[in-house]
């Protein structure tokens, strides 16, 4: 009986031994694989966060393939999730919404239901260029970033005016509104800002500043890093870092010390380029071929159109001032403001830009003869301008009409890039040649518009 126990406890023993080996085994195995794929997924994961950190310098010659290969991996994941375009080219398009389009609508509220009816349905646009965020060059993100902003800030205000729709007319509706959209953004903006100050590039830096001169951002401490005489400093042949520190300059009385503010007149005087730096897009990789389609691509080009109109621009009220009266009595003073005045007929000037030297003409004593035809240019813009925005609420009444207007805005979206590069002010005359009315025509209409009469 003993026995018999005792040959049983034996059997007992060897196979819990047995058990016990496969375990052990199989316990050795799996913990050695997964010690495997931690170590594995911990250098992986500091290897990305190496090349966040060294992103912008030895990573930023490879940053277009970069943010490419990053985004496709991450569209072809959920690429079945994806809406099937809704439009191929610009016809499929303005038909499309030409048929949806409502003729009751205004000019401003025609193209704010284009710009919805372009925007896509997969979000894929603000992914990409969250991806460019992380792994892009210095320039890319602050690119990146400008777009996103602009992105949230018409979200924000499109759900604001469509519970007010006045609001910007309304003191106890307009002040909260840039408050909220201030709030909305900040991060975007805030994220530029520390790219920027701790950069020599003045693109980058010109990028933070024109956003932080935004009304949303009035009185932000965060914006306060960034200032216009640092930005001149930086980007000493830029005309508009020169006019920003004009207008943050105190304009000092004729018989006062006039030194810091006739170094920025001196430096607006002798520029060579006036650049804002909003058109961000020319800054951005290409889009992956996951995006490269009509619909994405259209999608990007009304933001970047967006972005530029809500972009401010410089002031001017200082040098008008400062090249007036008592003021023009020391002959210096007179010199510069002769040669500011010239800069204001740049190639690539704003609609603004020629108003002000006609102005400053007219303080400098300029003979009415001479700057006729300047005068005559600016009447013509004006006159082009009031012809087309009438001629486009005629075109809201039918179908076909509201097709015209359609592409005429897709034209708009493109020519953004050309209204940076060649000047708002040279645009408008090239397509004024185009519009169907004589220059004697358009200048009548921009004479009337101001209430003068011809000579």
């Amino acid at each position: 009986m003993d026995r018999g126990n005792s040959k049983k406890r034996v059997a007992l023993f060897i196979i819990a031994g047995v058990i016990l080996l496969c375990v052990g085994l199989v316990y050795f195995f799996f913990s050695d694989r997964s010690a495997e794929e931690l170590s594995t997924s911990e250098r992986s994961a500091r290897k990305t966060q190496t090349a966040r950190a060294d992103g912008d310098d030895n990573q930023s010659r490879k940053v277009p393939n970069q943010v490419s290969q990053t985004f496709s991996k991450v569209s072809e994941a959920s690429q079945s999730t994806l809406t099937k375009l809704k439009f191929n080219n610009a016809d499929e398009l303005c038909k499309d919404f030409a048929e949806k389009a409502s003729p009751q609508w205004t000019e401003d509220q025609f193209a704010e239901a284009l710009m919805d009816h372009i925007r896509s349905d997969d979000h894929a646009l603000e992914d990409w260029l969250q991806s460019i965020t992380s792994v892009g060059s210095p320039r890319q993100k602050g690119a990146a970033l400008s777009l996103l902003l602009a992105s949230i800030d018409r979200k924000v205000r499109k759900e604001v005016y469509a519970q007010t729709p006045n609001c910007d007319q309304l003191k106890e509706c307009s002040g909260p509104l840039e408050a909220l959209v201030g709030q909305k953004t900040s991060p975007y903006a805030y994220a530029l800002v520390n790219h920027a100050i701790y950069s020599p590039d003045p693109v980058l830096y010109g990028m933070a500043h024109n956003i932080c001169k935004r009304i949303s951002f009035d009185n932000d401490t965060v914006c306060d890093r960034v200032g216009a005489l640092q930005w001149m400093k930086i980007d000493p042949d830029n005309g508009v870092a020169a006019l920003y520190a004009l207008g943050e300059l105190k304009l000092p009385p004729p018989n006062h010390d006039q030194t810091a503010f006739e170094n920025a007149l001196y430096r607006l005087s002798q520029a060579n380029k006036f650049d804002l730096y909003f058109d961000v897009g020319n800054e951005l990789p290409a889009l992956p071929s996951t995006l490269d389609d009509y619909q994405h691509r259209t999608e990007l080009e009304s933001l970047r159109a967006y972005f530029w109109d809500i972009t401010p621009l410089p002031p001017h009220t200082n040098i008008t001032k400062a090249c007036s009266g008592e003021y023009l009595k020391n002959a210096n003073r007179r010199s510069l403001c002769e040669k500011v005045a010239n800069q204001y007929l740049r190639e690539n000037a704003f609609l603004l830009d020629r108003a002000i030297f006609l102005k400053l003409a007219a303080q400098l004593g300029g003979e009415r003869n001479s700057l006729q035809k300047y005068r005559d240019d600016q009447d013509e813009v004006n006159g082009y301008y009031i012809a087309r925005n009438e001629r486009q609420k005629q075109q809201h009444q039918d179908s076909s009409g509201r097709a015209t207007a359609c592409h005429g805005i897709l034209k708009k979206y493109a020519d953004v890039s050309r209204y940076a590069s060649q000047g708002e002010f040279k645009q408008f005359q090239q397509e004024a040649k185009q519009f169907g009315l004589s220059r004697e025509e358009l200048i009548n209409i921009g004479r009337r518009s101001r209430g003068t009469r011809s000579d």
